[in-house]
């Protein structure tokens, strides 16, 4: 039997086999920084017959953004795209369907939690332990912001789960259907009062995974 990675590396090329497409694996934070990263690929490799490509945090961002742009038509506007993965988080600027710039830190939604929030329970975190990270992530992302917000972007894209679930959030919150904001509603988007002046405001859009689901696309 297979179990873990394997199992999953197993299923995903069934899956890709239905469709007729062929498979390219790649591995991101998680397998970049794991001490026995040789060991995952080799046995990969030996049970499956796949090989698995290591890919830097740039070249994450590439592929991220290679994905957005074919989902979203953004053709016309210079787009900033989030995807919030569990180890990392990738910020990248688009231009007329062209990359211009791209950034990948270490700041994913499982590292953070892990780092900043108690272990177990339902129960909401502690605000002190919410500020902590949040603080943490204000001067994280300064550097990015200079970056990147010198290029003014027009519309921001979120991928990911984790975006996903923002967008659930919210649209509970407001007591509307998730469709409305996933690239049927757009909002504007300021920082709040603790961040610099000078901020930006842009419509904001949430991708969410529209190759599952037609409707939520754009």
């Amino acid at each position: 039997a297979r179990f873990g990675y394997v199992a999953f590396a197993y299923d995903m090329i069934g899956v890709a086999a239905s469709y007729g497409a062929d498979v390219t694996a790649v591995a991101t934070s998680a397998v970049r920084e794991a001490e026995n990263r040789d060991d995952l690929v080799v046995r990969v490799q030996r049970e499956l017959g796949l090989s698995i490509e290591v890919i830097s945090g740039l070249e994450e961002a590439r592929l991220i953004f290679q994905g957005v742009r074919h989902a979203v038509s953004m053709v016309d506007r210079r787009a900033l795209v989030v995807d919030i993965g569990g180890g990392s988080t990738e910020f990248v600027v688009g231009e007329q369907g062209e990359l211009v710039e791209a950034r990948s830190l270490r700041l994913g939604a499982i590292r953070l939690t892990e780092r900043f929030l108690p272990p177990g329970g339902d129960a909401p975190p502690p605000a002190a332990a919410v500020a902590e990270c949040r603080t943490f992530l204000q001067g994280a992302l300064i550097g990015v912001a200079r970056d990147l917000g010198g290029h003014r972007p027009e519309l921001a894209v979120g991928s990911s789960g984790t975006i996903e679930s923002i967008a659930l959030m919210v649209a509970a919150d407001r007591g509307v259907d998730l469709r409305q904001i996933n690239g049927f509603g757009k909002w504007n988007f300021r920082r709040n009062k603790q961040q610099p002046t000078g901020s930006v405001k842009f419509p904001i859009l949430f991708f969410v995974r529209p190759a599952e689901d037609a409707e939520r696309s754009v």
